[in-house]
């Protein structure tokens, strides 16, 4: 089952997270699968590309939040955070990275969590 979708920007490829804890990129012209990853995390909820479609960020219930290689699926770095992160987008401009979530078991631990990231291009 599938928890997130997201379209690349050139809207050529969609990013899938599933409820099994794996990534997947499929062809839209097409409908072939390009890439089934699975990560270490018990269930992601959501997936986003950056604005130049290079990156893509992941998480989920006990996930890191993982960015990783849009073209290979290859993780380039993790960042840890609370058991549940329900929500994670770029900004416009690519250089943070905005998430939502926390612990699931103690409301006063949830957040809203900015990250700086490097320029890709």
């Amino acid at each position: 089952m599938t928890q997130g979708i997201r379209f690349n920007p050139a809207g050529t490829i969609l990013a899938t997270a599933y409820v099994d804890g794996t990534i997947g990129l499929w062809d839209v012209q097409n409908g072939k699968s390009l890439f089934q990853v699975k990560t270490s995390g018990e269930e992601l909820y959501t997936v986003d590309w950056n604005p130049t479609g290079r990156l893509l960020v992941t998480a989920g219930l006990h996930a890191k939040i993982t960015i990783w290689d849009a073209t290979s699926l290859k993780p380039l770095k993790e960042f840890d955070a609370g058991n549940w992160i329900i929500a994670a987008r770029f900004s416009r401009d690519g250089s943070r990275l905005f998430t939502a979530g926390g612990d699931m078991d103690d409301k006063s631990k949830r957040l809203i969590s900015v990250w700086g990231l490097p320029d890709d291009r």
